[in-house]
C-alpha cells in the first residue's frame, strides 16, 4: 500500500510516497480504508525538522508517517470491537500516523467518530485538528456573551471555525486578516481589520469607545500586543502558534479541547450553523501541491489530499 512517510530527520524535502505492507485488524482494532486528510501546520512543521514543532522535540521516533487527519470507510474489523461496524464512515485523528491507503489502529487510538449525515468525506478528513484547537482556543476564553473579542488569523482553517463558533455563543468578532480576505471574513459573521503594523489603532477605531474583552492569536503575537495594549487582561488572551508570549496568557491547543469538541463543530456544520470551505484539493500523488499551498500561508479554510 501507499503511505506517505519521512525515513529520517532530513526536511521537508523528505516527505517521500512510499510502498509499505499492507496492515490488517488485529483484535481489538479496525482497519480504515483512507479517504482523506486534511493538511495542518503543524504536519509541516514537524516534518521540517527545526525547533521546538521538529519530530525529535517532541519525542518522536524515525521513520514517521506525513500527517494526521484523516476520514474514510471500516473494512475490517477485529475481535472485541462493538461501537464500529464494517462500512462506517469515519473520521479522525492519530498524530504522525500518515496519509496511505490503510490506517489501523483501536478505535480509541484513531480517536473515532462517524461522519454525521450529509458531510462530505473530504471535509471530514479535515476536521478533528482544527475543530479541537477552535473550541479550545474559544473556551478558555471564558464567558463571551455578549462580549467583543479579537481574533488573529481569522481566514484559516482554525481561524475559519473559531470566528464562527465565537460568534454562535455570542460574542462579537472582530477579526484579522489580509485587505484580500476581508469579504471572506465577513461571510463568517466577523467584523475584519488588516493585520500588521497599526493594528491597535485599527482596532480601536473599530471599537469606536467601546471596549475589547478577550482575544485569540491563532497566528503569531500580533493580536496578543493589540490586545494587551487595547487593556485586555493577559488572563483572556489565547494563542495557539506563538513561542513566546507574555506571562498569564493562555497557550492552548487541540489536547485542552473539551472531550466532545469535534463532535459538535461537526454537527454544527451538518447543520449548516457552521461553514468549512475546502481551498485545495489534491490526489496523494501530488502531495507536495497540498504541502507547498499550506506552508505559503493566506488559505481560506482547509487544504485536503485525497487517494
Amino acid at each position: 500500500m501507499r503511505k506517505l512517510m519521512q525515513q529520517a530527520d532530513n526536511g521537508i524535502e523528505g516527505v517521500q510516497l512510499v510502498q509499505v505492507p499492507e496492515p490488517h485488524a488485529k483484535a481489538g482494532e479496525v482497519r480504515v480504508a483512507w479517504l482523506a486528510g486534511g493538511v495542518n501546520p503543524i504536519d509541516w512543521k514537524i516534518a521540517s525538522g527545526s525547533g521546538p514543532y521538529s519530530a525529535t522535540a517532541r519525542g518522536l521516533t524515525y521513520p514517521i508517517g506525513f500527517g494526521s487527519d484523516f476520514a474514510g470507510v471500516i473494512d475490517e474489523v477485529g475481535d472485541g470491537v462493538h461501537d464500529f461496524h464494517l462500512g462506517d464512515h469515519v473520521f479522525g485523528t492519530r498524530f504522525t500516523q500518515g496519509f496511505g491507503d490503510y490506517l489501523v489502529g483501536t478505535p480509541e487510538d484513531l480517536q473515532l467518530l462517524p461522519i454525521p449525515e450529509g458531510m462530505s468525506m473530504e471535509l471530514a478528513g479535515s476536521l478533528s485538528t482544527v475543530a479541537a484547537t477552535a473550541v479550545a482556543a474559544i473556551d478558555d476564553l471564558g464567558d463571551i456573551e455578549g462580549k467583543t473579542i479579537l481574533i488573529g488569523g481569522g481566514a484559516g482553517g482554525v481561524g475559519t471555525i473559531a470566528v464562527q463558533y465565537a460568534a454562535a455563543k455570542g460574542a462579537r468578532v472582530i477579526a484579522t486578516g489580509s485587505r484580500s480576505s476581508a469579504d471572506y471574513l465577513r461571510t463568517l459573521g466577523a467584523e475584519p481589520v488588516t493585520y500588521g503594523e497599526g493594528l491597535t489603532e485599527r482596532v480601536r477605531e473599530i471599537l469606536g469607545g467601546g471596549s475589547l474583552d478577550a482575544a485569540s492569536d491563532l497566528a503569531n503575537t500580533d493580536v496578543i500586543n493589540a490586545a494587551l495594549e487595547l487593556g485586555v487582561p493577559s488572563q483572556r488572551i489565547t494563542l495557539i502558534a506563538a513561542l513566546e508570549y507574555p506571562q498569564g496568557t493562555i497557550r492552548t491547543g487541540a489536547a485542552r479541547a473539551r472531550s466532545d469538541a469535534r463532535s459538535d463543530i461537526a454537527q454544527r456544520i451538518a447543520r449548516g450553523e457552521i461553514h468549512v470551505p475546502i481551498e485545495l484539493s489534491v490526489p496523494l500523488d501530488d502531495f507536495r501541491t497540498a504541502i507547498d499551498r499550506s506552508m505559503a500561508g493566506h488559505t481560506h479554510g482547509k487544504i485536503v489530499v485525497v487517494p
